[in-house]
Order: structure tokens, then C-alpha cells, then sequence
């Protein structure tokens, strides 16, 4: 095994690190004036769910909890207190939450005078999306990412204007968020070149491929030639090494943090 280094136990489980194995809770509040509501149907809320779930994500939609309350959510937003929800998080398989709360901004009525003599045929409402990425980081909760995301709806009534908000922020509001977990999880990616020693065919080659291919933090790995591949790593590279030894039984000749040579062990 390689010096000084303990690969972790179930890696593929870790939770400090975001990647495409990683499940996401849900929670967003919207706020309407003075109320405040939890609305697991709302257009916001089935989109951003939908768009995770398409990149691969498994969703827990925590809107369905019944003992949130989601006066206690606003003010923990409020005040970036977000330790208070370690307890309940922790009873959750997920290793990351969304939360944030959609508030109504009300900017034009119908009928209102807005200039030279013209009334507003519309009610102008912005719907206002403020969330925060969290993730378990052994114990505590860290913010990953976080933003502000706002649209606009126009329609005769106040109701039929929120609503057409709702549904022009739901697509801004998912993109935003998937732009922040991608940034992320590539900040986190390593090229390492990695020098398999003794195989000496082609399906010997597809064969060593498709095992590596199987171990946690590996994000993609190709092949640029009999013996040599490059493995895209989601972790420090050491990790790797010592994966390549533990569980794939290889005896690692030489490392470096961008290269690792390797031969069957023996």
C-alpha cells in the first residue's frame, strides 16, 4: 500500500465531495407578502427535480417532510444559520441540499399609471429565487454555492402573472444551479496519466480499462494506446494509487500526483 496514505472506507459514499453518485435534497419555501408556504407542486420546485434528476441525480424532495415548518426554513435562511439543520439532514441518505426560498415582487398593477397618461394593461410580477448549495462535510454543513435568480410575468391578474414568473424562473433558477455543481465538481477533476506494465493485447487493455473504470472518483478514463490510459480523478491521486493496489491487486512502481505506473502484482 502506498506510504501514508488510508484509502477511505465505502469512498464511493463520501460526502464532502460532490459527483454524479451524489443525491441531492430539495427544499424550497415561496414567500407571498406576510405567508409563507411550502409548495412541493409549485412549477419551481417539479423543474428544478425533473433537471437533476435528467443529469443523472437522485432527488429527495424534503417539501414533502411534515414536520418542516417552513417559518423556522425562512428565518434559517435569513440568517444563514444553517447548522440548525444538521439534525435534520442527517436523517437523510443525501449528501447535498438545495434550499432557498422564491419571494413575489409585485412592480406593476394592472391599471396603474405608468407614465404620459398610459395604464398598465398587466400585472408586472418578478419572481425572486435566493438558494444555497449545502453539503455534508464530516459533521458540519458547508456552503458550496449559493445565488439570486429572478424572472418576470405579465398577465391581466396578480395570480396568472405569479404563475408565468414561476415558470420563467424555473428553467434560469435549474441552469444556475447546475452551472455551480459543474464548476465545482471540475475545479475537483485531476488528469493522471497512468502506465499499465505486462498487457499485451487489445482486449487485455479493454479488460483493465473497464475495471478501472469501476473504482470510486473515477470520472472517465481513456485509452490512448496499449499500456497507457488517461484517468480523469475526482480526488487527491494518491487515492488512486492506492485503489489500484487495494482493490484491483496492481503494485504501483512509480507515483507522482500526474503519473502512476503500475504492474500486476507478485
Amino acid at each position: 500500500t502506498i506510504k501514508g496514505c488510508v484509502y477511505p472506507q465505502q469512498a464511493e459514499k463520501a460526502l464532502s465531495l460532490l459527483t454524479k453518485n451524489t443525491a441531492f435534497n430539495v427544499l424550497l419555501i415561496v414567500q407571498d407578502r406576510n405567508n409563507i408556504e411550502i409548495d412541493e407542486m409549485n412549477p419551481v420546485n417539479t423543474e428544478l427535480i425533473n433537471i437533476l434528476n435528467q443529469q443523472g441525480f437522485e432527488i429527495y424532495d424534503f417539501a414533502g417532510q411534515p414536520d418542516i415548518d417552513p417559518y423556522k426554513i425562512e428565518n434559517i435562511i435569513a440568517q444563514r444559520r444553517f447548522i440548525s439543520l444538521r439534525s435534520l439532514l442527517s436523517r437523510s441518505l443525501a449528501g447535498a441540499t438545495i434550499i432557498g426560498k422564491i419571494r413575489f415582487i409585485y412592480q406593476t398593477r394592472g391599471g396603474q399609471n405608468i407614465g404620459y397618461g398610459i395604464s398598465s394593461p398587466f400585472n408586472v410580477v418578478r419572481a425572486q429565487a435566493q438558494y444555497y448549495l449545502l453539503i455534508k462535510n464530516k459533521g458540519r454543513i458547508r456552503i458550496l454555492a449559493s445565488g439570486t435568480v429572478s424572472a418576470k410575468g405579465m398577465a391581466p391578474n396578480s395570480e396568472d402573472a405569479k404563475n408565468k414568473a414561476m415558470l420563467a424562473l424555473a428553467p434560469k433558477l435549474a441552469d444556475d444551479i447546475l452551472q455551480k455543481i459543474e464548476r465545482y465538481m471540475a475545479s475537483k477533476r485531476k488528469v493522471v496519466k497512468l502506465y499499465v506494465y505486462g498487457i499485451k493485447s487489445v482486449s487485455d487493455n479493454f479488460a483493465v480499462k473497464k475495471d478501472i473504470q469501476k473504482l470510486p472518483w473515477v470520472k472517465s478514463i481513456k485509452d490512448v494506446g496499449i499500456g497507457k490510459f488517461t484517468v480523469e480523478y475526482l480526488e487527491n491521486p494518491i487515492y488512486l494509487a492506492n485503489a489500484l493496489e487495494s482493490i484491483l491487486g496492481y503494485k504501483v512502481i512509480d507515483f507522482s500526483p500526474t503519473r502512476i505506473k503500475i504492474k500486476k502484482g507478485g
